[in-house]
């Protein structure tokens, strides 16, 4: 599930604002955040504040505020735990001006530890897409998704980099899947900016498929600057590829393609 910071103030209930305002003044609930950090140590100080019965005063927005202020950080470490990750976070980024100095460099990065888990729950939180996934699937570090354009029945696939054990689901512009019939194929063709690691002969990447909302088990690797890998349709259904990075540096693709074979 992803969520911005308008969507978690959508979340605080004017019930929830009512219950804390009166029951504490604008100075007892700057001294809650600002000094009780840990958002736990905050929630039971708050806990023991609550008397019984109070009379009702009215509160400032500032004070409100402060009490979403308060709101949000009960729930921080799971916000925070599903957000993207750069690439010298051991992440996936689109190229830019702001990351282009990175394609094909050896680069040093730590993963979180927060967004290496390799459990189910994780990747069903970050992707859209993923609803289940089939017993035995590789599971990546991290997944993001991102949308090819369509020209002329061929889809392009924009520039990323992407990091090892990290996924990128490619989806169409609707954010829908390939509607494929039983025994119908995509063709995915990629070329990759040459990497200072291995002098330029290329890198390895892990083609996996989203099948109507399922992540599937089957996996195929291709290594090189110029890839090609063959989606085949078992069963009729929506399919999205998925591009985990194998090599044990970041890989950055140049370009690429999806068609349909004929």
């Amino acid at each position: 599930m992803k969520i911005s910071y308008y969507d978690m103030f959508d979340l605080i209930s004017e019930e929830s604002i009512d219950l804390l305002t009166n029951h504490m003044n604008e100075q007892e609930l700057e001294k809650i955040l600002y000094q009780n950090f840990d958002y736990k140590i905050t929630l039971q100080n708050v806990m023991k504040m609550l008397p019984k019965n109070r009379k009702r005063k009215r509160v400032t927005w500032r004070g409100r505020l402060l009490i979403a202020a308060l709101v949000l950080m009960t729930i921080s470490s799971t916000v925070f735990a599903i957000k993207q990750l750069s690439v010298l976070e051991g992440g996936i980024e689109l190229v830019s001006d702001e990351n282009k100095h990175l394609i094909g460099k050896e680069l040093t990065y730590n993963a979180k530890a927060e967004n290496t888990s390799k459990g189910m729950y994780n990747i069903l939180e970050e992707s859209d897409i993923i609803k289940n996934i089939e017993k035995d699937a590789h599971i990546p570090r991290v997944v993001d998704e991102f949308t090819v354009t369509e020209e002329n029945g061929i889809f392009l696939v924009p520039e990323f980099i992407f990091t090892n054990d990290s996924m990128v689901i490619l989806k169409k512009e609707n954010g829908s899947g390939w509607d494929l019939k039983k025994g119908e194929a995509l063709q995915i063709q990629l070329e990759l900016y040459p990497s200072e690691i291995n002098n330029g002969k290329g890198q390895s990447i892990i083609y996996q498929y989203v099948y109507d909302g399922k992540l599937m088990k089957e996996l195929k690797s291709e290594h090189g600057l110029f890839q090609n890998y063959e989606l085949n349709a078992l069963k009729s259904g929506e399919y999205y590829v998925c591009l985990v990075g194998g090599s044990s540096d970041s890989i950055t693709v140049k370009k690429g393609e999806i068609f349909k074979l004929d």
